[in-house]
């Protein structure tokens, strides 16, 4: 597979990243050397190659080929701009809103990882790529297959600042690890600073253990407060699985859309029941106008029949008057 290489945008103790062109498409290219692997790297090399073949996920780095050049083993993967880590450096406190996409878009990860029966167990905030601010888990190096999801694991792995407390006591593990993980990366996120720290492995391995994390910056809800330190519950029995946190979000959504759509119809119903009752009161008005208005024109009346009565009467008087008058005048003659 021919390729232009334009730029090293990584290195690490197993090779170098870069970023190349392959033809019109823009691809990172990891490129694993074997010669001074052991074995067991060599087959975890070879094991990523294998393991993102099978993968096909939005919020999983896509994998594109593979191929073995003498003592190279070089992986061709989907390009991202950015990882969480450098982001979160130079866009500390990022709002709440998007805290939540990201966080439901890294538990759509990690539900289909596990439903590949497969764990990262490498979680953390430089393994979280960005594109067009979707986040996607890459480094799958570190991957563990496990035959069913009850198998349990004690090979220790990990990034010491996001090892789960069942790691630092060399117990068994499962997907539950990456639960925690994904609950330090989403407190990075809020806070800028994993939830844990320590002067030394011994003081970090203390801390995660037994101690608490700091509390969470306050302008953040208790709602995603609380679904932080339900991810960094130390039995890992409590923790929910990737599938029941997304479950718990959507739930809350639903019931937050419900409330929100009651308090509008409440708002509505009464600027309704207020509509109707000026209604009422300008119906009340109409008719008191249209009442007064006909008694006037009643009264009007009785006082122009009142006034032809009148009139009639004058006029007799009159016609009497005139009749005595002629009477006498013919008396007198």
């Amino acid at each position: 597979m021919d390729y232009e290489i334009i730029d090293q945008i990584g290195k690490g103790s197993y090779g170098v990243i870069y970023k190349v062109k392959i033809r019109s498409q823009i691809q990172v290219l990891k490129e694993i050397s074997l010669k001074n692997l052991s074995l067991k790297q060599q087959n975890e090399a070879y094991r990523e190659a294998q393991i993102m073949h099978t993968l096909n996920h939005p919020n999983i780095v896509s994998y594109y080929n593979s191929q073995l050049r003498k003592d190279k083993l070089n992986i061709f993967m989907e390009y991202c701009e950015d990882d969480l880590h450098n982001y979160i450096y130079r866009n500390p406190s990022p709002a709440e809103n998007q805290v939540w996409q990201w966080t439901i878009q890294l538990l759509e990860g990690l539900e289909y990882l596990h439903s590949q029966k497969i764990v990262h167990r490498d979680i953390k905030p430089n393994n979280i790529l960005m594109k067009s601010n979707i986040l996607k888990i890459s480094d799958l190096g570190e991957s563990k297959s496990l035959i069913s999801t009850q198998q349990l694991s004690t090979t220790k792995v990990g990034t010491p600042l996001y090892l789960a407390p069942e790691l630092i006591r060399n117990r068994p593990y499962d997907n539950k690890i990456d639960i925690w993980a994904l609950g330090c990366v989403i407190y990075f996120v809020c806070q800028g600073d994993p939830p844990f720290g320590g002067s030394n492995i011994i003081s970090l391995g203390y801390n995660i253990v037994n101690k608490s994390p700091k509390p969470i910056n306050s302008k953040y809800s208790r709602r995603l407060q609380s679904l932080i330190f339900k991810l960094l519950n130390k039995v890992p029995e409590f923790r929910p699985t990737a599938a029941q946190a997304l479950q718990q979000i959507r739930d809350d959504n639903d019931m937050k859309s419900r409330h929100q759509f009651q308090k509008i119809f409440s708002v509505h119903s009464q600027q309704d029941i207020s509509r109707g009752d000026d209604l009422k009161e300008q119906n009340k008005t109409v008719q008191m106008i249209q009442s007064r208005r006909l008694e006037r024109i009643i009264q009007q009346q009785k006082d122009a029949q009142l006034r032809l009565c009148e009139a009639d009467k004058f006029s007799k008087i009159i016609l009497l008057n005139r009749i005595i008058k002629h009477q006498s005048e013919h008396y007198v003659q």
